[in-house]
Formats: structure tokens, C-alpha cells, sequence
């Protein structure tokens, strides 16, 4: 049994053999590292871990989407995301 109790913190129980703090830290990350099912994912949550311990969580992340994905139209459409301009109003000429 492993837990994590905070950053570099955790507790784990493998048979007789009980841990706390940044050793049970480091193996129940090594286990979760073990459960990946690719190679690719591994080393990339290997390097997103590295990353995290050195350098502060950026909170300023910002998200842009497409037009077509905030409208929630397909892709294809000639005018997703387009403003037109208004159209002026024609009037009958007035005769005499």
C-alpha cells in the first residue's frame, strides 16, 4: 500500500518493510512510472515530473481555442468565425 501526503512526502507499506517521507515518495512514483504503457508516455511524465521539482507550477497559463470550437460549429464552414458587416438598407427611389 502507497500514498502521496504532499510535495516529496508519502507513505508506503510493502510487506513487513514500511517507509515515510521521500523514500516512499520516490517509489510510489517509481511504480507509477512502471504502470505507463509506452515508453513515449514514461519519459515524458518522467520529464514533466523533473520539470515540476525545479520550477514553480505557472498559474498565468492561458487557453485560446478556435472560433468554431467556442461556437461549437464544424470545422469546415466557410463562415465560422466570421463578422460581416452590415449590410446597408436599400430603399425604393422615390418617383416625383
Amino acid at each position: 500500500m502507497m500514498a502521496t501526503t504532499g510535495h516529496l512526502k508519502g507513505v508506503a507499506q510493502v510487506g513487513p518493510l514500511r517507509l515515510a517521507g521521500l523514500p516512499a515518495w520516490l517509489l510510489w512514483r517509481a511504480y507509477y512510472l512502471l504502470r505507463m504503457p509506452t515508453l513515449g508516455r514514461k519519459l515524458r511524465i518522467g520529464v514533466e515530473w523533473t520539470w515540476g521539482m525545479f520550477f514553480a507550477a505557472d498559474i498565468t497559463h492561458l487557453r485560446f481555442t478556435r472560433t468554431h470550437e467556442a461556437d461549437g460549429a464544424p470545422a469546415g464552414s466557410a463562415l465560422v468565425g466570421a463578422v460581416l458587416p452590415p449590410q446597408p438598407v436599400q430603399r425604393a427611389a422615390q418617383e416625383g
